[in-house]
């Protein structure tokens, strides 16, 4: 994992916060256009850097803005790009936790990422699910879905392809 990038997409968020306030300040008017702006945080898992997943969370409930997380529910435990098989791990019930706390507060949203994350080939790029039968799709979605929608007594409707 490259903290470095994470990092680097966290400043970015933190600037963001920032600037759209000063910038919906400067725009105010009867006639001026709504600009919607959709925060969205992938890879959220129990292998994920939780720390700095905390932090975020309090930057977004901070400035009373929601964001979209995007949530690997079972991860695998090799490397990400390796297709053979490889066991995997649940979502933890401190990550689901993290998770249900900020639900509660209106600051998250949660989405389904993919199943667990791993590459099952490579065809033009790596990919979870593209090449796979559709049943073999529709039971990873679903087992994945029914994860989460237990661990965080929620409704999961949307759906982040890896």
């Amino acid at each position: 994992m490259n903290y470095r990038n994470i990092w680097m997409r966290v400043l970015i968020v933190i600037l963001l916060l920032c600037v759209f306030p000063i910038a919906a300040q400067a725009r105010s008017g009867p006639k001026e256009k709504q600009i919607i702006v959709v925060f969205r945080f992938d890879d959220y898992s129990s292998r994920s850097s939780t720390d700095m997943e905390v932090k975020l969370i309090a930057a977004f409930q901070k400035h009373n803005i929601s964001c979209t997380f995007g949530v690997i529910p079972y991860v695998h435990v090799g490397d990400s790009h390796d297709a053979s098989p490889q066991d995997v791990v649940p979502l933890t019930p401190t990550k689901a936790n993290i998770l249900n706390n900020a639900i509660k507060t209106g600051t998250l949203e949660v989405a389904l990422h993919g199943y667990s994350h791993q590459t099952n080939h490579k065809r033009g790029g790596y990919t979870e699910f593209s090449g796979l039968a559709y049943d073999s799709q529709l039971e990873r979605i679903t087992k994945g879905k029914n994860l989460l929608e237990e661990m965080l007594d929620t409704q999961i409707t949307i759906f982040i392809p890896p």
